[in-house]
């Protein structure tokens, strides 16, 4: 936990110029965090510049930006991007220079003979650290180095880039190491090896052509191998286990990029990838990866700490693994919003191990938790995948995506053997919907897949009862706010259910059908949602205005500002607010008239 803070927590980032945009001194791509202390992620030890930011009362001014910290004849203000001493904490200004931001509290450049005595106090080395893997040296190990070829980097903040290539044929081998191949470092952030399912071959046509991709290759090259990520030098897999790849498994493979251009730069160039290492001496063990986490995120802005929890439950590891499995290996996965993570194993209602714990989770510098002994993860555990986020930078609510601004909460885990996993390699969750869940399509009592199949009357009667009474554009009216009433207690109308409907509308069902349905529920705001009393969030809503106005009567103190407090809420905004209000009093609703009555002592909406 950061205690004696210069820049570790986001505010005091906002107290000086590119408070966030400081570059590391050996590490393209990666930003120092903690740019008043003597490590990256902020927190322990001030370093010179720390040191007088704090003497200066934690300002920027002309005095501080005047001084050269870290003595390297350069100012504070010019390594930050001020050179003029003009820039104000607060007032919306964007520095002079916001690029080729250097570290006023480190002798630059680092290594140069005349900055080793200034800069002694910094653990840091701009050494790469080796990749070191005994086994690679073994008998009969052979390597492949599959990188794309030259290519240019989209003038877009991330871009996923994928290839297809053949693995060596013949025989079966073990994968056993892997090791990055960097040729942009300015534009790398990690690379994920992947496996084509068996079976389904790629057209040669189409192997070793980079193209944008998503998280996935390919519809047939989704299976992770291996991932790699600024700070690791490699991964070696332990003596017992090895990756198949082979006749008898993955024939083909892919490799996926995932460059960062946030200057949006048009003239990048980048070839890098992964040298992996086979054997042909097969191993014990078929190691293989899965993977848990949450796949809704809605992480407010300006919070401290933020959690978010994905959990697969027991029902759910019954049908991902047949047998107990061997965790050797594990890495947490979250953005720049990521503050602490873990993952703990549960087995009959009482936690047994953390397979992962990162109190202090950075991006730029991922742990791969190696575990010997490995953790043993048996059918009917749960695994609880829970992200903490600091929030405090944003200004506005983040959600989960594949940019670096958006959100992450994954947990990556290798085991063996492969042989007592059913062929399931995820276990995701949305909101409380586990992954088991959403495969058997079938939640709470809705099909999910069959909610805009219209040759079952349960989804044509829905589609009908909202196309014919809710416009798809302009306000709204008393017969769509009955309409979305009449269908609120449709299973697959409930809140997380039909969220996750909207998720899956580019995959599971025909766009036209859905952008016109989602289209018309959008008219009243989803404002049904909180017509059932008996829900907590429902309840917290309406208590937020009864408890502090007077039905019927005079206009409390606090009653004007608990109204404004929920202007924004689905349920007030004007014509929503009215015709909510016509339903509730047709169908005499005595709560709710209530609640409307209270709202009406103090305005009129």
């Amino acid at each position: 936990m950061c205690i004696t803070v210069v820049t570790c927590y986001p505010t005091f980032q906002n107290f000086i110029p590119n408070g966030n945009n400081v570059d590391h001194p050996c590490q393209p791509n990666v930003k120092w965090q903690g740019v008043g202390h003597l490590v990256k992620e902020g927190g322990g030890p001030r370093n010179p510049f720390g040191l007088d930011f704090f003497a200066n009362n934690k300002v920027w001014d002309t005095t501080l930006c005047q001084m050269d910290s870290d003595g390297d004849g350069m100012t504070n203000g010019y390594e930050l991007g001020d050179p003029n001493c003009v820039w104000a904490a607060g007032q919306g200004m964007t520095p002079t220079r916001v690029t080729d931001i250097t570290h006023p509290g480190m002798c630059d450049p680092f290594n140069a003979p005349e900055c080793y005595q200034a800069n002694t106090d910094f653990t840091i080395s701009c050494t790469p650290t080796p990749f070191n893997c005994h086994a690679t040296q073994d008998p009969g190990v052979i390597s492949y180095t599959y990188s794309l070829p030259p290519t240019s980097v989209p003038a877009k903040e991330t871009t996923y880039m994928c290839m297809v290539f053949d693995f060596p044929q013949g025989q079966d081998l073990h994968q056993i190491a892997y090791e990055p191949v960097i040729d942009n470092a300015n534009v790398m952030h990690h690379m994920t090896i992947m496996g084509c399912m068996p079976g389904q071959t790629v057209p040669p046509n189409e192997v070793g052509v980079p193209h944008e991709c998503g998280m996935g290759a390919s519809s047939s090259c989704q299976i992770v191998l291996g991932v790699w990520s600024l700070g690791l030098s490699g991964h070696c897999l332990p003596d017992e286990a090895g990756i198949r790849i082979g006749p008898n498994m993955y024939t083909q493979g892919a490799i996926q990029l995932h460059w960062t251009n946030p200057l949006l730069s048009n003239n990048l160039v980048d070839g890098s990838g992964m040298k992996l290492y086979f054997t042909p001496n097969l191993r014990p063990n078929d190691a293989g990866i899965f993977i848990t986490g949450q796949k809704y995120l809605k992480i407010p802005s300006g919070l401290e700490s933020h959690q978010e929890e994905g959990e697969c439950p027991s029902d759910c590891t019954n049908q991902l693994f047949i047998g107990n499995v061997q965790v050797f290996a594990a890495l947490n996965h979250m953005h720049y919003l990521g503050s602490e993570m873990k993952v703990e194993l549960h087995r009959n209602g009482a936690k047994i191990a953390d397979i992962t714990d990162d109190p202090l989770y950075v991006y730029d510098s991922p742990q791969l938790h190696e575990l010997s002994p490995p953790i043993e993860v048996m059918p009917a555990d749960t695994i609880a995948t829970k992200c903490t986020y600091k929030s405090t930078s944003r200004s506005g609510t983040t959600l989960y995506g594949e940019s670096t601004v958006d959100e992450m909460c994954y947990g990556l885990f290798y085991y063996y053997p492969i042989a007592n996993n059913a062929g399931i390699r995820t276990c995701i969750s949305f909101k409380g919907i586990s992954q088991c869940e959403i495969d058997s399509g079938n939640i709470d009592g809705c099909n999910i897949f069959n909610f805009f199949n219209f040759g079952n009357q349960a989804s044509q009667n829905r589609y009908d009862t909202i196309i014919n009474n809710c416009p798809l554009f302009g306000p709204g009216t008393y017969d769509c706010m009955s309409a979305q009433m009449s269908i609120r207690n449709d299973p697959c109308m409930a809140s997380d259910v039909y969220d996750l409907i909207i998720s899956k509308n580019n995959g599971w069902y025909d766009p036209v059908a859905f952008h016109m349905f989602h289209t018309a529920m959008l008219t009243h705001n989803r404002c049904y949602m909180f017509y059932d009393l008996s829900l907590e969030r429902n309840q917290q809503f309406y208590n937020s205005i009864v408890d502090n106005c007077e039905p019927w009567g005079s206009c409390l103190e606090q009653c004007g500002p608990a109204i404004d407090a929920q202007m924004n809420h689905a349920c007030m905004r004007p014509g929503t607010y009215a015709h909510f209000r016509s339903y509730s009093v047709t169908n005499q609703n005595i709560q709710w008239i209530k609640f409307f009555a209270a709202v009406a002592s103090c305005r009129i909406i």
